[in-house]
């Protein structure tokens, strides 16, 4: 019987490389050898290019006009090998191939139907999905599922590849799974102490309502204070949604436990369940103008010296997200005005706030007093640009 060596080389003498070549395909692809298949195709690719057979390198030079067809056989091959693994569920195996492409949309639509069986299965999981970009939320909720929330919050703070709305995404699955254990401590706490199950719809505010003596008695917690307390730390840089709101009822929960077990944060959230409240509920409409001087009192009284701006960022920013802008600017002017902007973190930039109002008047006052004379001068300009169309009623233009 034939071995597929000679069968190769009699093909290469008798029929030609072509043959050859698919026969070397059909091979590979029966063996499930992605890696050879993939080179067995950009073989096949640049033996259709009139390109060497053997190359000294694998990104060996190849002559101008054949760069891009190249290229593109390298792409197609490499989307030829990674389908192949995925077919066969080795998404282990497929990611190299669609990571080197920058394609990551085919295992991204896998992993989203996907379960881990074992443990190291789950590892490799997380480390594509998560870690290497894949499809960061499926890999944090295997994260959450599978080494709690623990392992959540310490990923979560180091930080991972993806763009902000996977991180947004992931923080939401974060304050939800909290959540969750939460109010499903507190049913159970509640069906012991009173034998009754209270009704499972009900929300961890409803659950609290004229329970807050019994429920934090002898200076008890339903859930880890250090997780409750990182995480409403984080909901700080959710937008206006639904985990928003579970966030308020964190806060509510967290300011009943016994003060030995509140953490206190940097300014202004000193009072870390009780000014986190104030934010949250002010960004999402109640009693917003309160909310606002809560946190402009802190601005106003804090010491750049002793606490630094975090506490005016922290106004800045929430003017900003509830749209008032003039008000956001005028507040950076006072507050901000001689603060280095490399030191302000995710408060919005003084160029931000003044393109959002349509007005660079306030840039041009303090560029002024920053001593920036490109600042003053570009300002000028802008101001001097942006007149016409407000009178108009037209976008401000370049």
């Amino acid at each position: 019987m034939t071995n597929i060596y000679e069968e190769l080389e009699q093909l290469v003498a008798k029929a030609g490389a072509g043959a050859a070549v698919d026969r070397l395909i059909r091979e590979l692809e029966e063996r499930r050898d992605y890696t050879g298949y993939f080179y067995a195709l950009v073989l096949a690719k640049r033996l259709e290019l009139g390109l060497p057979a053997v190359q000294s390198r694998f990104d060996s030079q190849v002559p101008a006009e054949l760069a891009e067809p190249y290229e593109q056989g390298i792409r197609e091959a490499a989307r030829r090998a990674g389908r192949l693994a995925l077919a066969a569920q080795d998404v282990g195996a497929a990611w190299p191939f669609f990571r080197m492409i920058q394609e990551p949309k085919e295992v991204a639509q896998v992993l989203e139907k996907l379960e881990p069986q074992e443990p190291e299965q789950c590892q490799q999981l997380v480390q594509i999905a998560l870690y290497e970009g894949a499809h960061p939320r499926r890999g944090f909720q295997w994260v959450l599922q599978h080494y709690g929330i623990c392992n959540a919050i310490t990923t979560f703070a180091q930080g991972f590849p993806g763009t902000q709305e996977d991180r947004i995404e992931c923080l939401k699955l974060l304050v939800r799974a909290l959540y969750d254990e939460l109010k499903a401590r507190l049913i159970s706490d509640m069906a012991q102490r009173e034998g009754v199950v209270p009704p499972a719809a009900s929300s961890v505010s409803e659950l609290l309502r004229g329970r807050e003596q019994s429920l934090f008695a002898d200076d008890f917690a339903h859930v880890d204070t250090s997780h409750l307390s990182s995480v409403v730390q984080f909901a700080y840089y959710l937008p206006v949604c639904e985990e928003l709101r579970l966030a308020v009822e964190l806060c509510e929960y967290g300011r009943h436990l016994n003060s030995r077990l509140q953490y206190p944060g940097d300014p202004p959230f000193e009072q870390t369940y009780h000014d986190y409240l104030i934010y949250f509920r002010t960004l999402l409409g109640a009693e917003v103008e309160a909310g606002l001087e809560h946190f402009r009192q802190k601005a106003e009284q804090a010491d750049p010296a002793q606490v630094g701006y975090y506490p005016a960022v922290v106004y800045v920013g929430l003017l900003e997200r509830l749209g008032r802008h003039r008000e956001a600017v005028e507040a950076y002017s006072r507050y901000l005005a001689h603060c280095d902007p490399q030191q302000l973190g995710n408060c919005p930039s003084i160029y931000e706030l003044c393109d959002r109002l349509g007005d660079y008047r306030p840039l041009v006052d303090i560029a002024q007093r920053r001593g920036s004379l490109v600042d003053y001068t570009a300002g000028l300009i802008q101001q001097m640009k942006a007149k016409p169309c407000r009178a108009t009623g037209a976008n401000p233009v370049d």
